[in-house]
């Protein structure tokens, strides 16, 4: 892992479908826990506008996973034509493998 370069650029990964995607954040139950808590934190029983809440909490959360996703898919792409260069990759690799022995370490010495 110290020495690793970067990937082969010569085997091409097949880039995720929107299908893939929509699959995926079916299959997430963090998703499921994060949104009936949300729901069960900020709408109580006595709220008389509860359809207007529910569209304020949806519309807030989507326009938060727009945000977040847009911005997680512009900086990935930015940091893989970064790390693709052998150097960048190289020194990744060894913050990683540095990073690793340290927490080995950190686990025998506790």
């Amino acid at each position: 892992m110290l020495r690793a370069g970067a990937r082969d650029s010569a085997i091409e990964a097949r880039p995720a479908s929107f299908r893939d995607g929509a699959v995926l954040l079916l299959l997430n139950p963090k998703a499921y826990v994060i949104i009936a808590l949300m729901f069960t934190q900020f709408l109580s029983v006595s709220d008389t506008n509860r359809t207007l809440l529910v569209l304020g909490i949806t519309t807030l959360f989507t326009l938060n996973n727009l945000v977040a996703f847009t911005l997680w898919t512009m900086m990935g792409a930015r940091l893989g034509r970064l790390f693709a260069r052998a150097g960048s990759a190289r020194a990744l690799n060894t913050a990683f493998g540095v990073t690793l022995g340290a927490v080995a370490l950190w686990m025998l010495l506790a």
